[in-house]
């Protein structure tokens, strides 16, 4: 029996585990985005690049107003972010935005604080989802309850109507065959 070649080494390392937040970080359909004290990008994840079309250099370290939002937008997002910066505590809120394949968005963000070195806000970090198919979706589905309920009105009203009908029916023949017979 031959023993088997001895193991080499080679220049390739096997990959590192990597922690389970960078996999959810890289699969994220949602944009991640953290921002510093003066407001700047300090990170974004793929989802963001991907669909505003900008790279990362394009992106860290510029606020949203360099990177040439609208101004009540940028102005929006300042507020709300100065807000987590100033209280510590996590804020929800929704905004609208034109992309770029020229449809408006619908959007719902949460900011939260993130402590560096102590107790002080550094960092915050925001989730922001598109929230643009809900909407659709919840507006289709308040088209379809309100159609249903019209038509289950009107299917009432029908069967109330020919019930209607039929008592009124009744004493109405029976008055045109007394009339009748009393004619001939």
């Amino acid at each position: 029996h031959r023993s088997p070649p001895p193991l080499r080494r080679t220049a390739h390392r096997p990959a590192k585990p990597q922690p389970a937040w960078t996999a959810l970080r890289d699969l994220s359909e949602e944009f991640i985005v953290r921002f510093d004290r003066g407001l700047r990008h300090l990170y974004i994840n793929r989802a963001f690049l991907d669909t505003v079309g900008l790279t990362a250099n394009a992106v860290i370290g510029r606020t949203n107003e360099e990177l040439g939002m609208p101004a009540d937008l940028c102005q929006f997002w300042r507020e709300q972010q100065m807000e987590v910066f100033a209280t510590g505590e996590m804020r929800t809120f929704e905004f609208q935005f034109l992309m770029p394949d020229g449809l408006v968005h619908s959007f719902v963000a949460k900011c939260a604080p993130e402590t560096r070195r102590g107790r002080r806000i550094e960092t915050i970090i925001c989730l922001v989802r598109d929230t643009t198919q809900w909407k659709r979706m919840e507006s289709e589905t308040r088209t379809l309850h309100r159609d249903l309920a019209h038509l289950i009105r009107g299917s009432t009203m029908g069967v109330f109507g020919r019930g209607v009908a039929h008592e009124l029916n009744q004493p109405l023949s029976a008055i045109r065959c007394n009339a009748e017979t009393g004619l001939h």
